[in-house]
């Protein structure tokens, strides 16, 4: 199959997006599928078996959407694809009335919100999703947002995947020892961009509950709520370890340094943190949102909590810390949860699957 893979994010973007992108054009090069991506994301670049093509492009919308169009019918002519797969609401307008079957893969909880706002959204979306073969997303819960949005055509899950080569367990007991920890200490580490909709606040507040002291905050990541998040551990016995942003190819070495991994999000798709931590061999502690339930068998491999609760995430740490044993035969169960379910090439196989079924028939 020829995919054209157009997308708004992608590295050297950082996020779960760009991530995403990254890691399934991969998978389908391996399965011996030609890929083309085109992006206006500056710096992206050809790697081995896949081909970037890039434009640049004005951020103000209608000039956006006329760079994003001429670029479309430049790759459609040259690259003639089967399919076209886009991720990111923004450039999906123009995609329209191209002669190519579009499937659109929406990540984002910023998705969910939009619906949140209220009715006035639903006719624009409606209409720019009227075109679509097929809908792809993460979670049970941003398929039916965009049936509430007004999407009637066909709809599937598909989970996010996690490199199960580049992510595997280890300790990183130096990195223990240049942050003055000790080797026996449980680190709880909080991977993601800082910003509201992560619940990170509430990651920090947990540490106000009592018996938190003995555990380690590690925060890798920034965002617009690092303040508040500094502020409130301020107020605690504990000093976290702020990380900032870091490369996804160091974030193997940060997970080597912990104990648990902690999502506390209030909206979420399938939590790319979450499967790398898992991966790593890391328990989850995870809200009952999106898609985290997916990832988390409750006691086995983790635990979860209501979301906006920092007592209950206090509770779970504490108990995680009090039967280290237990935590590290979690974090064994959870990686054998993504070799069996969630690599990268088992996605990939289940996205051609789901595009052969429901847009292949029809084209």
């Amino acid at each position: 199959m020829r995919i054209l893979t157009y997308t708004s994010e992608y590295p050297p973007m950082r996020g779960g997006v760009a991530s995403v992108v990254d890691e399934l054009t991969r998978a389908f090069v391996r399965a011996k599928h030609e890929v083309l991506i085109g992006t206006a994301v500056d710096g992206a670049r050809s790697h081995a078996g896949v081909a970037v093509d890039v434009i640049r492009a004005a951020r103000n919308r209608p000039m956006y959407l006329w760079a994003v169009r001429c670029h479309l019918k430049r790759l459609v002519k040259e690259f003639r694809p089967d399919v076209i797969h886009v991720h990111g609401m923004r450039p999906l307008e123009a995609t329209k009335g191209l002669g190519v079957p579009v499937v659109f893969t929406n990540h984002t909880s910023g998705f969910l919100k939009r619906i949140a706002s209220g009715r006035r959204q639903f006719p624009s979306l409606a209409w720019r999703m009227k075109h679509l073969a097929l809908l792809l997303a993460p979670s049970d819960e941003l398929v039916e947002a965009a049936r509430t949005g007004g999407y009637q055509g066909p709809g599937v899950y598909i989970a996010n995947g996690v490199d199960i080569q580049k992510f595997q367990p280890g300790t990183n007991a130096a990195w223990r020892a240049r942050h003055g920890i000790a080797d026996d200490a449980f680190v709880a580490i909080l991977a993601r961009r800082l910003v509201e909709k992560n619940g990170v606040v509430d990651f920090a507040r947990a540490f106000q509950e009592p018996g938190m002291e003995h555990i380690v905050p590690l925060i890798v990541g920034d965002g617009d709520q690092r303040e508040a998040m500094e502020k409130v551990f301020a107020t605690t016995a504990v000093k976290p370890v702020f990380a900032g942003s870091q490369p996804n190819d160091l974030m193997p070495e940060f997970y080597h340094a912990a104990n648990v991994a902690v999502l506390p999000s209030y909206m979420e798709a399938t939590s790319v943190t979450g499967l790398e931590a898992m991966a790593c061999g890391l328990p989850l502690i995870g809200t009952r949102v999106g898609g985290i339930p997916d990832l988390i068998d409750e006691g086995r491999n983790g635990f979860l909590v209501d979301a906006r609760q920092p007592a209950s995430l206090a509770a779970r740490m504490r108990e995680m810390m009090s039967e280290p044993a237990t935590a590290r035969e979690m974090g064994a169960r959870s990686r054998q949860k993504v070799e069996q379910h969630f690599s990268w090439d088992s996605i990939a196989q289940r996205t051609i699957a789901a595009i052969e079924k429901h847009v292949s028939q029809k084209s």
